[in-house]
């Protein structure tokens, strides 16, 4: 590797862009995660050039970051969420200086957040619906991968609910298209094709199903924890492995769904057992994390009707979308690499994970190969070398 990335850090003010020395800049980070809605970050930096009182720092800035090596390094915006504290420091004994701490968070948490809406959509999927939402209320600037969903929602009215309690309420209550499952994601990604952010609307299932394999970043983008060269880009600097919880297990056994139908006055039941629901998850391995744990729990829930006064077809996507983020969740790596800009959540890794046996060439099977990149943490330390570093937090659903 002939080039390391390196990071620049500027805040918008009414006298323009103002850029922060990089050894001035204390903690800088960023996260993007397939489980959450948009980025968000947190810096701290020592105001030596007086940005607190010539700026000023009102909340209305913008933070610029840009990372990378050379022509392929991004730029990422964010807007400023919250200053949480500025205090005076003693720096060299005898300078004083003004410590600011500032969480920033990516333009569309704003309008996801912020405002309320009233509006009502009829005879309409539900994928259509959240166009709808992300086109007049939450805007969003660019789109990745899109799933449809395959339920139409006869009547759907928005309360006076903000854009991301009406995506939450359809997500549970939608299965995907060419996946045919529940378990949708509504998440922010940085760009792999350029710079700035996308957003991304599809199941789970789509996801581990799709093969989205990170390629383009350095050797033959296998991840090892040894390599003959240090400054091999794909090589695992640390690594943390989360391992089982046998009692948040217990949800995974599935559900008894009995719901009653009010105007009919009679009950009717479904059941979702682990053996069938581990069926729908494409596993990334040989075998699921358990055997057959299958123990559905009740719960009681009312029917709910069409506008004809009939029932809907089925009362298990909720449950099984809860399920699928439950079960996806149980187990969990996270890498420590150096930063490649071209990273991104929502794509897979390969993993050569080197075993104990003598033999140099023998790997640990059950934690080598495919691993789903759930969110990253991208993180910029002055002090380090190279200076820019990546925590990817993965998905190992099977063993």
């Amino acid at each position: 590797m002939d080039e390391v990335a390196s990071f620049n850090v500027a805040i918008s003010t009414e006298l323009g862009l103002i850029t922060i020395r990089s050894a001035n800049v204390k903690q800088l980070y960023f996260i993007e995660d397939m489980f959450s809605f948009t980025m968000s970050g947190k810096l701290i930096f020592n105001d030596s050039r007086g940005i607190f009182e010539y700026g000023p720092i009102t909340g209305n800035e913008t933070i610029h970051i840009e990372y990378g090596m050379g022509k392929e390094a991004k730029t990422m915006v964010f807007n400023i969420h919250k200053i949480s504290r500025i205090r005076q420091i003693t720096e060299g004994g005898t300078s004083i200086i003004n410590q600011m701490e500032i969480i920033f968070v990516s333009g569309l948490f704003g309008a996801l957040n912020y405002l309320k809406f009233c509006k009502s959509w009829k005879d309409k999927k539900i994928d259509k619906i959240v166009d709808d939402i992300c086109k007049d209320m939450a805007p969003v600037g660019s789109w990745g991968p899109k799933e449809k969903t395959n339920e139409k929602l006869d009547f759907f009215y928005m309360p006076y609910w903000t854009p991301t309690t009406a995506l939450k309420w359809l997500m549970r209550r939608a299965t995907g298209s060419s996946s045919d499952s529940a378990g949708f994601l509504f998440y922010e990604r940085t760009n792999p094709g350029g710079s700035g952010q996308q957003s991304c609307f599809e199941t789970l299932e789509k996801v581990l199903s799709s093969g989205r394999m990170l390629t383009g970043i350095g050797g033959d983008d296998v991840y090892v924890h040894e390599s003959a060269s240090g400054a091999y880009i794909n090589k695992i600097l640390n690594w943390d492995f989360s391992g089982l919880d046998r009692f948040a297990s217990k949800g995974l056994g599935g559900y008894s769904i009995i719901g009653f139908n009010h105007d009919k006055k009679k009950f009717k039941e479904e059941e979702l057992k682990f053996s069938d629901l581990i069926g729908k998850q494409t596993l990334l391995g040989d075998k699921p994390l358990y055997d057959d744990i299958s123990e559905p729990r009740t719960k009681h829930v009312s029917v709910i009707m069409d506008t004809k006064g009939n029932e809907k077809e089925k009362m298990t996507p909720m449950y099984e979308n809860d399920w699928q983020h439950l079960y996806a969740l149980q187990q969990t790596v996270h890498f420590e690499v150096m930063g490649h800009q071209n990273r991104y959540c929502g794509s897979m890794i390969k993993v050569d994970w080197g075993s104990n046996d003598p033999e140099p060439s023998k790997l640990y099977r059950r934690l080598s190969g495919k691993y789903l990149v759930k969110s990253i943490v991208h993180y910029f330390d002055s002090a380090l070398f190279p200076p820019f570093r990546q925590k990817l937090i993965c998905i190992k659903n099977s063993r």
